[in-house]
C-alpha cells in the first residue's frame, strides 16, 4: 500500500500512551485481566500474550500478573469483575474521539470521561455517535524492512495493508490478530506495536488552538485509571 501519515500518527500516539501507562500498574494489570477473559494461557491467547509482555516491560511483578490472569479467568471468585466499555464524542475542532475503558464501575468511568469532554471543549455523545467513523483492526509495526517472503506470509495470514515507508506497519481484520502474531514469531521478529485498535476511516486537521485544547483533553483522559486507550480522527 502507499504510505499514509496516519500510521506514523498512530505509532506516535500509541508510544505516548504506553510511556504514560508504564508508570501506571493499574492500567497494565487491568489489560492483563481483560485479556485473560479470553483464556488464561498466553501461548493460546495472543491478546493475553501481548498484555503480559506489556506488563513485564512496565516492571509489573510476575505474581501480580498471575493474580490478574486468575481474576480474568474467574479462578479468583472474590475479585470484582472488570468490564470493557466504549465511550464516544467529539473533541475540539470536531475531531471524533473513541475512549476504551476497563473498569469495575461503568457509572464512575462514564461520569469521569464525560467531565473531561465538557471541561476541554468536547462533546460527549451516546453509543454510535462516532464509532461508525472508525474500523476495528489488528495493527502491528516493526523496525526495518519486510522481505518479499515476509510480506507474502503476512498477506496469507490476513494482512490487508502493509506500509513500509517508515519501518513496517501492518493492518488486518481483528480475527487475523493471532495468525499475524504467529507469522512474526516464525520469522523471529518482535513487533514494537501489536494491538487491536480503532483506526479512523477519514482524518481531520486542526488549527493550532484546537490542537492545543485537544492535547489537554487527551492528557486528561490518559490520566484516568478507568481509561485504557483513546483514539481520534486527527490527521
Amino acid at each position: 500500500m502507499s504510505g499514509h501519515s496516519k500510521w506514523n500518527n498512530i505509532k506516535q500516539r500509541k508510544a505516548a500512551q504506553d510511556k504514560k501507562r508504564g508508570a501506571s500498574f493499574t492500567k497494565l494489570i487491568r489489560g492483563v485481566e481483560i485479556a485473560a477473559q479470553g483464556g488464561g494461557d498466553p501461548e493460546k491467547n495472543a491478546t493475553l500474550r501481548v498484555a503480559v509482555d506489556s506488563a513485564k516491560k512496565g516492571s509489573v511483578p510476575k505474581d501480580t500478573i498471575d493474580r490478574a490472569i486468575r481474576r480474568g479467568t474467574g479462578e479468583d471468585k472474590d475479585a470484582a469483575r472488570m468490564e470493557e466499555a466504549l465511550y464516544e464524542g467529539y473533541g475540539p475542532g470536531k475531531v471524533a474521539v473513541l475512549v476504551e475503558s476497563v473498569t469495575d464501575n461503568k457509572n464512575r468511568a462514564a461520569s469521569d470521561i464525560k467531565h473531561v469532554f465538557s471541561k476541554n471543549g468536547g462533546s460527549f455523545g451516546g453509543s454510535g455517535t462516532v464509532k461508525w467513523m472508525f474500523d476495528r483492526k489488528a495493527v502491528f509495526s516493526v523496525e526495518g524492512k519486510a522481505s518479499d517472503d515476509l510480506q507474502l506470509a503476512l498477506m496469507d495470514a490476513g494482512a490487508s495493508e502493509i506500509d513500509d515507508t517508515d519501518g513496517v506497519s501492518i493492518a488486518g481484520p481483528v480475527e487475523s490478530f493471532a495468525q499475524l502474531s504467529e507469522v512474526f514469531e516464525q520469522y523471529d521478529m518482535k513487533p514494537d506495536m501489536a494491538d487491536l485498535m480503532w483506526v479512523a476511516k477519514d482524518t481531520v486537521e486542526l488549527s493550532s488552538d484546537d490542537m492545543g485544547q485537544l492535547q489537554k483533553m487527551l492528557d486528561a483522559l490518559d490520566e484516568l485509571d478507568d481509561v485504557s486507550e483513546v483514539y481520534t480522527s486527527l490527521a
